[in-house]
């Protein structure tokens, strides 16, 4: 039977973390306050998920024409640029691993110091683990209004397009016109389905990415046999062949997985390694126009005062909203874009106090 850890990171690093060990079924075996001291050592196929506190992560949902959770994140960065007050460069962004039912894909925003912070903190109680979760996220939004799950002084709020955790006293104050339903009870038992199905926004992205576990010491105890093993039968040629071509068979399976790991999106169960790369392969290669042309886009925005607003993509044809200022024009976005191979055409122009809203459509020459 597998088993999933569960750590709960508190807001604040005077506050003992809390632990839960889960079975198949997400029922609750074990649960405690970790000591000072206490080291865990899970086993190689138990899972361990750390739930981080919502005041330190930002959400945001965002439509962008990507298929995978890394373009999604890239794409995101350049949108969130000048949205957000602190650098970007001094943030960690991570995408969901696939978009919403409407399309929107969820990205979470953290300081790169704080995810740094969390992970030392968890390294010295011997934990490396498999995901971050931002909390709030994990909770089911309802039809309507907002979700609040009590974390001692603070609440984790889940609408349809929130997710924050605050402090009690403000959920009146900012959300005075949503009606807010509260859950009662231990805060774990309304994030079970999510967290059995490790169903979540991982936060373990890009530099942040978990790295491959050492190999452990019953490995090497196994490899030392086998080259004992090898030494005894070395006048047996026959089994000496066949020991050799099971070693060239693990050797083969195991680059295979690696290189599959490398190609597939993050969080994908690998059954089938060579068709899913395969399937993965032909998916890419749908997505060529779509990247090269987005790609295009975003080069000419660095180069140009046009802001960003929104972003849509069907059939060969890149459609997206700018803001420019009310005397400027396209001319030099339109020249980047046709030395980049690609034609600029004006639609409809709003004139707004803030200046002109213009939506363009991109297309090849």
């Amino acid at each position: 039977m597998t088993e999933t850890l569960v750590i709960l990171m508190p807001a604040s690093v005077d506050v003992p973390l809390k632990w839960w060990t889960l079975d198949d079924q997400g029922t609750v075996i074990w649960q405690g306050h970790v000591t000072p001291d206490q080291q865990f050592n899970p086993a190689e196929s138990d899972a361990v998920i750390v739930l981080v506190p919502g005041d330190a992560t930002t959400i945001h949902w965002l439509t962008v024409p990507t298929a995978t959770p890394a373009q999604a994140a890239a794409a995101a960065r350049h949108l969130l640029a000048t949205a957000i007050a602190a650098p970007i460069d001094d943030q960690h962004v991570a995408a969901a691993s696939r978009a919403d039912a409407d399309g929107r894909w969820p990205v979470a925003v953290v300081s790169a110091a704080t995810m740094r912070d969390w992970l030392d903190r968890l390294a010295t109680h011997g934990l490396d683990p498999d995901a971050l979760f931002p909390l709030p996220l994990l909770l089911t939004p309802p039809e309507a209004g907002l979700v609040a799950l009590p974390l001692g002084d603070q609440v984790a709020l889940r609408g349809h397009d929130i997710a924050v955790q605050l402090e009690e006293s403000l959920v009146g104050q900012l959300f005075c016109d949503l009606p807010v339903r509260r859950l009662e009870g231990e805060p774990l038992r309304h994030l079970t389905d999510h967290l059995t199905r490790h169903d979540g926004l991982n936060l373990r992205q890009g530099t942040f990415a978990r790295r491959a576990a050492a190999i452990p010491p019953r490995r090497w105890r196994r490899l030392a046999f086998g080259i004992a093993l090898v030494m005894l039968l070395v006048l047996a040629a026959p089994v000496i062949e066949l020991i050799r071509l099971q070693l060239v068979s693990d050797r083969l399976e195991a680059d295979i997985l690696r290189q599959a790991t490398r190609v597939l999106p993050a969080n994908t169960a690998i059954d089938n390694p060579l068709k899913q790369m395969r399937d993965q392969r032909r998916l890419a290669s749908g997505q060529d126009r779509l990247a090269t042309m987005s790609a295009a886009l975003f080069t000419a925005l660095q180069a140009d005062s046009a802001r960003l607003e929104s972003l849509a993509y069907d059939s060969g044809v890149l459609r997206a909203t700018l803001s420019i200022g009310i005397d400027a024009s396209l001319d030099g976005l339109r020249a980047s874009l046709l030395a980049a191979g690609y034609r600029l055409t004006e639609g409809d122009n709003r004139v707004t106090p803030a200046g002109q809203r213009i939506d363009i459509e991109v297309t090849a020459q």
